[in-house]
């Protein structure tokens, strides 16, 4: 039986190490501990090393058997070099990820003791929400939920560079500190360099115009600077509403959104080194540290890092706490989606030309090398080229690198992707889809390669843009420049396939060539389909996102003696879902009841079945800060907490395929289609709820 093995092992040639990697991958990786540093440093390295056998195949088998002063060869050379610079990104990112730490245990300590401290001895705090252009409808909820931060020393200041009277009135109104100012110089970073000009606070958080802080916000954050090192304290960015690429994919509530990738995975292995960076809004910093380095740095639109770089030469280091600690909209279309990531591009890219840089004096070479922004030039272009560069191979019968036979082919290329992917799934879970994810980089690839290259040449000049949301967000019908550059490369492909097939003898490697060109090709359409479908805007179908919740609850009718029992089945802003309760028609109006919200004034706009959806009439001021408290301050998530990938692809193809199933109940306030609200019936209904409670996740511009 012995003696069999090594047969066996022979007979499947090409396919041994993939094998042996899946079954790593799938049958032990799974029962590492995922949090250790051995384990995540042996993933590491399994994964390193087969990169580096497949990149030491690439040399001498694919590229110095080439006359490399010719045409091809210089093309093959430079194919290579790219995989080179993907490698060391790869290396890089890897690195990183091989530690890990949890600041949430230190994080109850800090709250327990500062709760034992007599007021005095509590640092002060000025909150700070810099705004320029945002409404109404996004200021409100982010002035009222600062508003009621659970912490007894603390002000709110509004810093306003777009001059509103109405802000002014409203703040003035609410208790909240406005600060105006006429000269706009640095956008978002002056207008904080002017906040700490009238204020006093030992420490001041950051939230931008639509990010709505937690209730217990700074007593889990303030106790962190009891460390002197400590100049900033980053929590993560957590959304409320799906972003574009989510909706366009009809994904919403399977695929949690892109930024978790970083929030959830990258930034708290990154503070394990020492190397976390400020991310601006949902922070808390350090005044002191901060004038130390002359206020907060005005040499790049994404003054956030560089405030870290700064501080990091004056021996303050930056913290990070995984704890959804605050709420915010996600870029509510194409254009808002692109503003912001083309502007973190931009500045990240500009530190590479300021002294306070990663190139600049005073950083040891791990943090140049953490903070360098190698994923800005390499990530994107290499996703870019990877369409681009079969679409050469099917055109012109010339591959990336001399095609060798099928079966070298598979030895070398498929462990090599097998490693990258689930590494990825291993330390990533809950935040990464192979095939899909890939797709998202590339559908990013067509606008973030060019603000990359026009950077480069020219890095300083460019206006800072302020993301458009709420009522200032206009989605349009789609990105026809990605469309059209989706097109163009699809039917590039799809021609080259065809030409492939009526002269197959045209392509280097003859059989082999012919394959890896195929497969090459058919992954490549379907990358190039689902970017086409991410460039379709579909319109948002609510004006409040719904929170999930499941409380026990009665009410009783005006008509009727007696409590029947109902369920709060979700909520939002601007109205709610109840079950089990008798039927109501449409049309009526209700008083409703939530402990802690007190009486709302309602309208019923949907039954169905047991189920009752009632939209909110004008409640008042008090009421309306009430429910951002319940919903943004004690807890409640409509996250997409877990990633399955059945799911994702189940939901994907029936999106794409447009298949009649059951479909998602309307939100909270919303007529389901074919149905009409039904005016005139004034029936009055009080619905009492009981034990309502949010479930607290983190221990209590």
């Amino acid at each position: 039986m012995i003696d069999l093995i090594p047969t066996y092992w022979s007979d499947l040639g090409p396919y041994a190490l993939s094998m042996l990697l899946m079954g790593f991958y799938l049958c032990l990786a799974p029962l590492l501990p995922r949090r250790r540093t051995w384990a995540r440093v042996l993933v590491v390295a399994i994964c390193l090393a087969v990169a580096v056998r497949y990149l030491r195949w690439r040399l001498f088998h694919t590229i110095l058997p080439a006359e490399l002063i010719s045409g091809e060869g210089v093309w093959y050379l430079s194919i290579y070099v790219v995989e080179l610079f993907a490698f060391l990104n790869y290396s890089i990112f890897y690195l990183i990820l091989s530690r890990y730490v949890d600041r949430s245990s230190e994080a109850d300590r800090c709250e327990a003791e500062l709760r034992k401290r007599p007021v005095e001895q509590l640092a002060s705090v000025d909150v700070f929400i810099p705004t320029y252009n945002e409404g109404p409808d996004v200021l409100h909820r982010t002035i009222l939920a600062a508003l009621g931060i659970d912490y007894p020393k603390f002000q709110v200041w509004v810093l306003d560079d777009g001059g509103r009277d109405w802000l002014a009135d409203f703040c003035a109104e609410k208790g909240a500190n406005y600060v105006r100012r006429t000269d706009r110089r640095h956008a978002k970073a002056g207008n904080l360099n002017h906040g700490l000009t009238v204020t006093s606070g030992e420490l001041f958080a950051i939230f931008d115009a639509d990010f709505a802080a937690s209730r217990n916000f700074l007593y889990r954050t303030a106790g962190f600077f009891d460390d002197a090192r400590i100049g900033i304290l980053q929590t993560p960015q957590h959304f409320f509403n799906p972003d574009p690429i989510q909706l366009n994919l009809g994904l919403s509530r399977v695929l949690p959104d892109d930024q978790r990738l970083f929030f959830e995975v990258m930034a708290q292995c990154r503070d394990a080194w020492d190397c976390a960076f400020c991310c601006g809004s949902c922070s808390l910093q350090r005044r002191e540290a901060i004038e130390a380095v002359g206020g907060v740095p005005t040499g790049s639109i994404t003054e956030d890092i560089l405030s870290t770089m700064v501080l990091l030469r004056k021996g303050y280091i930056t913290r990070y706490l995984n704890e959804r600690l605050s709420m915010g909209l996600a870029a509510e279309s194409l254009d808002g989606y692109f503003t912001q990531r083309t502007r973190w591009c931009r500045g990240a890219l500009q530190t590479l030309f300021l002294k306070e840089g990663p190139l600049g004096p005073g950083l040891s070479f791990l943090q140049r090398l953490f903070f360098f922004p190698l994923d800005w030039l390499v990530q994107y272009p290499v996703r870019l080229l990877g369409i681009v560069v079969p679409i050469v191979f099917l055109w012109t019968g010339v591959g990336p690198f001399i095609i060798t036979s099928l079966d070298e082919m598979l030895s070398y290329q498929l462990p090599s992707f097998i490693a990258l992917a689930w590494t990825m799934r291993f330390f990533a879970p809950n935040c990464y889809v192979p095939i899909l994810s890939t797709a998202i980089s590339f559908f990013s690839s067509l606008r973030l390669v060019p603000t990359a290259l026009c950077t480069i040449i020219k890095p300083f000049g460019a206006p800072f843009r302020v993301t458009p949301k709420g009522s200032h967000n206009t989605a349009s019908s789609g990105d026809r420049y990605a469309l059209f550059v989706v097109g163009l490369l699809a039917a590039f492909t799809l021609g080259g396939m065809i030409l492939d097939r009526i002269s197959p003898d045209r392509l280097q490697g003859g059989r082999a060539g012919l394959v890896v060109a195929e497969i090459y090709a058919l992954f490549n359409l379907v990358i190039l389909a689902l970017a086409g479908t991410m460039a379709l805007e579909v319109p948002r179908p609510r004006r409040g996102e719904r929170f999930p919740v499941h409380h026990h609850g009665s009410y009783d009718l005006g008509d009727e003696e007696g409590d029947f029992p109902c369920v709060l089945l979700d909520i939002s802003e601007t109205g709610a879902l109840l079950g089990n309760v008798r039927p109501v028609e449409p049309g009526a109006s209700i008083d409703l009841d939530i402990p802690g919200i007190g009486m709302l004034p309602a309208q019923v706009v949907r039954c169905t079945g047991s189920n009752v959806a009632v939209e909110f009439s004008g409640p008042s001021w008090d009421h309306r800060m009430r429910i951002i408290d319940f919903i943004y301050s004690s807890g409640l998530s409509n996250e997409v907490k877990r990633l399955r990938i059945g799911q994702v692809i189940g939901s994907l193809f029936s999106f794409l395929l447009d298949i009649q199933g059951p479909r998602p109940r309307p939100r909270s306030g919303e007529t389901a289609p074919g149905q009409v609200r039904l005016p005139g019936h004034t029936a009055s209904v009080s619905i009492r709820l009981h034990g309502i409670q949010a479930k607290q996740r983190g221990r209590c511009y």
